[in-house]
């Protein structure tokens, strides 16, 4: 995920969306989020529960992967609730 507003985020899923439709995926969808043009923005949760929530409404579950730290710092502000991923409480 390279977005840096909700409505990018919105986009890129939907494009991420448009190369699984139709496949039987047993798996979540996992989404990394430590992109470097992200490194300015302070509050990642709202573009990773926008990604997220395009998934999920698409009847996939929906996961992130970043690192430890930007979990602590970018994506704390308020804990992401993607049904199959990790969440701030998890760290």
């Amino acid at each position: 995920l390279r977005a840096s507003t909700v409505p990018e985020a919105v986009a890129e899923a939907n494009f991420f969306l448009s190369k699984v439709k139709e496949k039987q995926l047993t798996l979540p969808l996992a989404v990394d989020i430590e992109a470097p043009e992200q490194r300015q923005i302070e509050d990642l949760a709202p573009i990773a529960a926008a990604f997220c929530d395009t998934l999920e409404k698409a009847g996939y579950y929906a996961t992130i992967y970043s690192t430890v730290d930007w979990f602590k710092t970018k994506l704390s502000a308020k804990p992401v609730d993607c049904r199959g991923g990790s969440q701030q409480a998890k760290l």
